[in-house]
């Protein structure tokens, strides 16, 4: 047996006299180690043959253990980052059960699993070894690892990007709902001070939309939110009958309030003369179009709504 040596951390181990200690690394530093003979310093005392720096077999254990790949380091990290795979496969357990303990129980916040899957990447970028301390085998290099995962990104790129096309359209289209429900309201408030207004004036409707102000409290229910805000034109409009919403016998079926034709797509908001307010789907280029969408009015009604309507589509604010 003979002794070889590692000059960097002064450790000692055994082998067989045939071998060469050009053949091993040091089990600690992964450093060359050297005949012992030649390079003992003074005064170091002999190791002990059956201590546990003596290699068993006439080896270093490090020998013959493979180092772990970096390329499937990276690549469980990114597929598997937020369960810790990765971790278990270097040999950090105890950081890859965290990271399986979080993601599996708080999935539910999204931001843990989130903030799990950014540690897994940060552990991608920093973490060189396993858990005994031996390096990465870098065979790949960097640009290998890099080429693999970006094969990896635009595999995910594509199911994101069918994902993104199918919810856009559905969060526009909940998005226009939200702003018909809005508009809807803002005719609720128009229509109730509309009656307030007759009922303050012997069932006199208002001549204009802007004495309804006061009753509203604000000029911000006179726009449609569908309406973008540098076009000025009326969003909604008033028809003046010649008798009150009291005097009518049917009241449920005479609009005061008509929004303006394409404030939204084939909707229509109208508010009633008995203060209630429907959406009517309708297909119309002109406001005399929405006559027929009308029904069981009466004949004084019809008259004044008929002339309000042609009105409308001669007047080239609307």
């Amino acid at each position: 047996m003979k002794k070889i040596y590692c000059q960097a951390c002064k450790q000692y181990y055994e082998i067989e006299d045939h071998l060469s200690a050009a053949s091993y690394t040091c089990m600690k530093c992964q450093g060359p180690l050297v005949d012992a003979q030649a390079n003992t310093p003074l005064g170091t005392p002999t190791p002990d043959p059956t201590s546990p720096s003596a290699l068993p077999g006439g080896g270093t254990p490090n020998a013959h253990t493979s180092p772990k790949s970096r390329l499937a380091y990276c690549i469980l990290g990114i597929l598997f980052g937020g369960l810790g795979i990765h971790n278990f496969y270097s040999g950090h357990s105890k950081r890859g059960l965290i990271k399986l303990l979080l993601t599996v129980l708080l999935c539910w916040t999204l931001v843990v699993p989130l903030g799990v899957f950014i540690w897994a990447l940060i552990d991608i970028c920093t973490v060189n070894a396993d858990s005994e301390g031996r390096p990465f085998d870098s065979k790949f290099g960097c640009l290998g690892i890099g080429a693999i995962l970006l094969v990896i990104a635009l595999a995910m790129t594509v199911p994101m990007a069918t994902l993104a096309g199918m919810l856009l359209p559905a969060l526009a289209q909940a998005r226009e709902k939200a702003r018909q429900i809005n508009c809807a309201n803002n005719l609720k408030q128009i229509g109730l001070a509309y009656l307030l207004y007759s009922d303050a004036n012997n069932g006199m409707p208002p001549p204009n939309m802007d004495l309804l102000i006061p009753y509203v409290g604000t000029d911000k229910v006179l726009h449609c939110p569908s309406v973008p805000p540098e076009d000025t034109r009326p969003a909604y409009h008033m028809v003046i009958y010649p008798l009150s919403p009291d005097k009518m016998t049917r009241p449920w079926t005479a609009p005061i309030i008509i929004e303006r034709l394409g404030n939204h797509k084939k909707n229509l908001n109208i508010c009633y003369a008995d203060g209630h307010v429907e959406a009517k789907f309708v297909q119309a280029d002109n406001y005399q179009e929405l006559l027929p969408y009308f029904t069981d009015l009466e004949n004084a009604v019809q008259a004044a709504l008929a002339d309000q309507l042609q009105q409308w589509d001669e007047s080239p604010e609307w």
